[in-house]
C-alpha cells in the first residue's frame, strides 16, 4: 500500500514539473501535507445570515453537515456586494468555538493593497482567536506578474495575524490546468494550501 501510494505521488509530481516546472510542482504538492491545515470536513461560509441568522443556528446547521470545520468570510475585496456582516463575526465565533468546531476566517484578495487586507484580514483573526486564516486566491492573482504580491500577502497575513496558521485555495485542478497562477509563491509563504473549494 504504501509502496502504491509512493509511484503514485511521484507520477503525479512528475506530470506536475513537466507542466509547470519542478519548483511550482514541489510547492504546490508540498502544501498538500502541510500539517496545520483544516482537519476533516469543512465548508466555506459567504453569508452568516443566509441560511443562519442566528449564531444558534448556524452550530445547528454546522452539526447537521457533521463539519468539523468552517471558514467565515472576514474580508472581501472582489467588488461584490458584501454579503458578511463584522459586526456579527464575534457571536457566530463564540457560538461555533463553544461547540467544538474549529472556526478559520477567509477572504478574497486583489494584488494590489495587499498590506491593507492582511491587516484587516489577519487582525480580525488575532482579535477573534480563531485557527487561521484562509486566502481564495484566484481570478486577481492569475497572472505570474502576481508572485510577488502573493508571497507579500500571506506574509503579513502571518504577521498580522499573531502567527496563526496562513494558507490559500484556488483553482481546484492545480498547476497542469492553470499554469499562470503562481503557485510556487503562494506554497512558499503558506502553512498548507490548496484547500479545495469543489
Amino acid at each position: 500500500m504504501a509502496e502504491e501510494r509512493k509511484v503514485e505521488t511521484t507520477t503525479i509530481l512528475a506530470l506536475l514539473a513537466g507542466a509547470v516546472g519542478v519548483g511550482a510542482a514541489v510547492a504546490w504538492a508540498v502544501g498538500l501535507f502541510r500539517p496545520k491545515a483544516p482537519k476533516g470536513k469543512g465548508a466555506f461560509v459567504r453569508s452568516l445570515i443566509a441560511d443562519t441568522p442566528t449564531p444558534a443556528s448556524m452550530v445547528e446547521r454546522v452539526r447537521d453537515l457533521d463539519l468539523q470545520w468552517v471558514a467565515l468570510i472576514g474580508e472581501s475585496k472582489s467588488g461584490q456586494v458584501s454579503t458578511y456582516y463584522p459586526e456579527r463575526l464575534p457571536a457566530y465565533v463564540a457560538a461555533l468555538k463553544s461547540a467544538g468546531i474549529q472556526v478559520w476566517l477567509w477572504g478574497w484578495p486583489f494584488p494590489v493593497d495587499v498590506d491593507t487586507f492582511a491587516s484587516e484580514l489577519g487582525g480580525l483573526a488575532k482579535d477573534l482567536g480563531v485557527a487561521g486564516v484562509i486566502v481564495n486566491a484566484e481570478k486577481p492573482f492569475y497572472h505570474p506578474r502576481h508572485a510577488d504580491a502573493g508571497r507579500r500577502l500571506m506574509t503579513q497575513l502571518k504577521k498580522k495575524s499573531g502567527g496563526r496558521a496562513v494558507g490559500f485555495t484556488s483553482y481546484g485542478a492545480g498547476p497542469p490546468w492553470h499554469p499562470k497562477f503562481p503557485w510556487a509563491a503562494f506554497s512558499e509563504t503558506s502553512d498548507f494550501g490548496p484547500v479545495s473549494k469543489s
